[in-house]
């Protein structure tokens, strides 16, 4: 973490991390694609992890989820639902008894997946140059099954230690449409000399709404909580900036996303090492 943080370009990668977030947001109006919170986010994670192994059911994504502490087993089914409504995923083998039903992810589903990890995985070849073997290697079945199981463990297994009652995680993390917000202060300052920036940005409210499906209201709630929290300094336009307070919080956070990726490329490039 230390290494990662004190890296020459760490301000750069993630900003780049962050300009992938917001990019995926646009890309894909549909909340079952658009990581509108961290509960989501792990949700759909988990999808494609159960899927890797061969176990995609309805129970299996319950524990995972209430096990991150992000997203309830309440939404966990929700969300299988609304990938069934959409056809992002089949049953294929029906349930009965105290047999739940299995699910497979639909081609569509898995090519947004690996797709959407294209940008970090690029943000991330700017501190490790290894990862832009594993972008080259990414079509490859086997290499990207590898990948998502690794990744995916290793985020399911941290996602629990996001620090509790941290006004960072509680104001952009849990809500919804918080992620996006900060994403788009990280991406919108444009500054890869330093992280986080003191660079004032101007948010399109508006047209972070339709992208994301979340009411121009939350969105603007989010900002208000944030600079209640002292975590955004408000002015004039209006734009807003990061402070201090939150610099701490999120030099981890984000460094620690970029340890993670790190972790689940270099594996997955030794066992499909070319001969």
């Amino acid at each position: 973490m230390g290494r990662v943080m004190v890296h020459p370009r760490f301000a750069e990668a993630v900003r780049a991390l962050s300009l992938s977030a917001v990019a995926t947001t646009r890309s894909r109006a549909s909340g079952a694609h658009a990581s509108v919170d961290a509960g989501r986010y792990v949700a759909r994670l988990a999808v494609m992890w159960l899927d890797v192994k061969d176990d995609l059911t309805l129970p299996a994504l319950k524990r995972l989820c209430a096990g991150s502490g992000l997203l309830s087993a309440g939404r966990a089914r929700d969300y299988i639902r609304i990938l069934e409504h959409d056809g992002l995923i089949e049953a294929v083998e029906a349930g009965g008894g105290n047999r739940a039903a299995r699910y497979r992810v639909s081609a569509q589903m898995r090519a947004n997946w690996l797709n959407d990890l294209r940008g970090p995985i690029s943000a991330v070849s700017i501190v490790a140059p290894s990862a832009a073997e594993l972008l080259e290697r990414l079509d490859e079945s086997a290499v990207a099954a590898t990948f998502i199981e690794t990744q995916g463990r290793l985020l399911l297994r941290s996602a629990a230690t996001l620090p509790a009652g941290e006004p960072v995680v509680e104001a952009f993390y849990h809500p919804a449409g918080g992620l996006q917000i900060l994403s788009m202060l990280i991406a919108g300052s444009g500054d890869d000399d330093a992280f986080p920036s003191r660079r004032p940005v101007e948010l399109a409210i508006t047209g972070l709404a339709e992208a994301t499906g979340v009411s121009a209201l939350q969105l603007r709630r989010v900002l208000r909580r944030a600079a209640a929290s002292g975590l955004v300094a408000v002015h004039a336009g209006p734009a807003y900036a990061l402070t201090e307070r939150a610099d701490a919080a999120l030099r981890f956070i984000y460094a620690g996303q970029i340890l993670q990726l790190i972790n689940a490329i270099a594996p997955t490039l030794a066992r499909h090492a070319k001969a």
